[in-house]
C-alpha cells in the first residue's frame, strides 16, 4: 500500500508512531523539541535499536536534539559538508550540506513495515503546513528487499555520524556557527578594581607577531581583567582608540598618566595603576594601542574558542568509500570527464570514522570549550595579545530542558 502526504503531516507522522516499537530515521535538519512529539514517537525512539541522524548545518536546532537526547533518543550528528561551486553558473545560495535525507522507518514489532520518504524535514514549517511538502508512506513486509534497503541506507549515514553527547552541546553550537568567537585581551591586576566608562588603558608589547594581531582586529574588543588573589575575572566590553608601532621616533612619544600593562613574552601582562608611563616602557617596546572602556560585560562567562578551524578536507574517494556511496552514475562526483565544478568534502573529525580522515581527530583541548581559571590560562603553552573566547550566558551555558527552541529558519 502507498499513502500520498500533502497535508497533515504532523498529525499524520503522531499516528503512524501509535504502535510502534522502534523508529530509525535520517533527517536533514531537525528544530521539533520532545513536548511537541507525540510521545509514541518519542518512546519509539528510545528503543535501543533505533537512531535519529541529522545534519548539524543551521537551521538544526542543537537545543531540541539535547532535549530528544535527554529524553532517551538515541541522536546522531552529521559532520559533513560541500565546500566550493558544484552547480551551473546561475544558481546561488546553494546549501553547504551532504546529508539531505528525510526517511523514517516504523517499526510496529508485527509483518508489516511502514517507510516514509518526503521532502519534510523535522521542523514546524515542514510538519505543520507553512510550507508546501510531499511524502510517501509505503507499507512492506518485514525483511522484504524494501525495508532492508531502508535500514541500510540509514546505517550507512548513521555509521559516519557522531553521537550526540550532553557534554559537548557547546562543541556542536561551535561547529554549526551558533556560537560566534570573539577577541579578548587579558590582563591581571594583584587587586581587581572597577573600570569606569570611557576610561582608558594602553597595553604596551615587545613582540612584532602580538601587533600584526591588531590588523585583524575591528574597532570593538574584550577586556579581560583577572584578580590574581581570587582568581575572579571581569569582562569589559572595549573599542580600540588608537594603535601604533614605536619606531625610531618613540623617543619623542609621551602619554598622559594612565593605567598601562606591558605585554612581554607569554606571561598576562599586569595592570598598573595609573601613573606616568616609565621611560624603559618606550625603550624596550615596539607597539602599544589604546582601549576606551565603553562597559561591563554582566552575567556572562567566556570559555576558550577551539583552535583553528574544525572542519578539516575529506579524500573524495575516501569519503564515498567510507559513506558506502556508489560512484558510478549515481553519484557522478568521480565520473572521470563530467566537471561538475571546484568543490572539496569537509568533516569534523571528533574521532568517528576516522580511517576517511587525512587530520587528527579534534583534540581534547579543541573539544572540551570550558572556562579555563587563571592559573590554566598561566600555563598555556601559547599566549598571544588576543585570544580567542567565546561569550555565554552564565544561566544557559549548560543545556537547559525546559527553555523553548527555536523555528525552522
Amino acid at each position: 500500500m502507498i499513502e500520498f502526504i500533502a497535508s497533515n503531516a504532523y498529525r499524520r507522522l503522531n499516528e503512524l508512531s501509535v504502535g510502534s516499537v522502534k523508529i530509525n530515521a535520517a533527517v536533514c535538519y531537525w528544530t521539533m523539541p520532545p513536548g511537541e512529539l507525540a510521545p509514541a514517537f518519542i518512546s519509539a525512539l528510545r528503543h535501543k535499536d533505533s537512531s535519529l541522524v541529522v545534519d548539524i548545518h543551521s537551521p538544526t536546532s542543537i537545543d531540541s536534539l539535547a532535549k530528544l537526547n535527554l529524553a532517551g533518543v538515541h541522536v546522531f550528528l552529521y559532520l559533513f559538508q560541500i565546500v566550493g561551486k558544484t552547480e551551473v553558473a546561475d544558481s546561488k545560495g546553494i546549501p553547504d550540506h551532504l546529508m539531505h535525507a528525510k526517511i523514517f522507518v516504523f517499526d510496529y514489532g508485527t509483518s508489516e513495515i511502514r517507510i516514509w520518504v518526503g521532502s519534510h524535514n523535522g521542523t514546524r514549517r515542514a510538519l505543520l503546513g507553512l510550507n508546501f511538502e510531499f511524502a510517501t508512506v509505503i507499507s512492506c513486509e518485514r525483511d522484504s528487499d524494501l525495508h532492508i534497503k531502508a535500514l541500510r541506507f540509514i546505517d550507512e549515514i548513521r555509521d559516519i555520524s557522531v553521537v550526540f553527547k550532553q557534554s559537548e552541546i557547546d562543541l556542536y553550537r561551535t561547529i554549526q556557527g551558533g556560537l560566534q568567537i570573539d577577541a579578548f585581551i587579558e590582563l591581571q591586576e594583584p587587586k581587581a578594581s572597577n573600570l569606569a566608562n570611557r576610561s582608558a588603558i594602553s597595553v604596551f608589547g615587545t613582540r612584532d607577531t602580538d601587533y600584526a594581531q591588531l590588523q585583524k582586529v575591528g574597532k570593538s574588543i574584550y577586556l579581560s581583567i583577572t584578580d590574581s588573589s581570587t582568581g575572579a575575572e571581569a569582562i569589559y566590553k572595549a573599542s580600540i582608540d588608537q594603535t601604533g608601532y614605536l619606531d625610531k621616533r618613540k623617543k619623542d612619544l609621551k602619554f598622559d598618566p594612565r593605567r598601562f600593562a606591558v605585554k612581554d613574552g607569554a606571561s598576562i601582562p599586569i595592570l598598573e595603576n595609573k601613573q606616568t608611563i616609565p621611560a624603559s616602557v618606550y625603550t624596550r617596546c615596539k607597539y602599544f594601542v589604546t582601549l576606551k572602556i565603553d562597559g561591563p560585560v554582566l552575567g556572562q562567562d567566556a570559555m576558550e574558542a577551539p583552535e583553528g578551524s574544525l572542519w578539516a578536507d575529506v579524500a573524495t574517494d575516501r569519503y564515498l568509500s567510507g559513506a558506502k556511496q556508489p560512484i558510478i552514475d549515481e553519484a557522478p562526483i568521480l565520473a572521470g570527464d563530467r566537471d561538475i565544478g571546484k568543490f572539496r568534502i569537509q568533516g569534523v573529525n571528533l574521532g568517528q570514522a576516522e580511517s576517511i580522515f587525512d587530520s587528527p581527530p579534534v583534540s581534547e583541548m579543541q573539544r572540551s570549550l570550558r572556562v579555563l581559571d587563571l592559573s590554566e590560562r598561566r600555563a598555556l603553552a601559547t599566549h598571544p595579545l588576543i585570544r580567542r573566547r567565546i561569550l555565554v550566558e552564565r544561566a544557559t551555558s549548560k543545556p537547559n530542558p525546559d527553555s523553548e527552541a527555536g523555528d525552522d529558519k
